[in-house]
């Protein structure tokens, strides 16, 4: 499965030039922005990035205090 896939991107359909432009930004600032965000934390805040980034329930500031 690709990144498009996870997406929810189907790059064969029919699309307006706006759409496709939105899809390509979606696309290729996904791994982008994640490494740039990755850079600017402390370890100790990267490790809780991570641990929330594998789950998906839902978080508030208190339980990720306690992650």
């Amino acid at each position: 499965m690709g990144l498009a896939d996870e997406l929810g991107v189907d790059l064969s359909e029919d699309r307006t030039f706006d759409r496709a432009v939105d899809d390509a930004l979606l696309l290729g600032s996904r791994d982008i922005v994640l490494e740039l965000l990755l850079a600017t934390v402390t370890a100790d805040e990267r490790s809780l990035l991570l641990h929330a980034a594998v789950s998906n329930v839902p978080m508030s500031a208190d339980d990720l205090a306690f992650a």
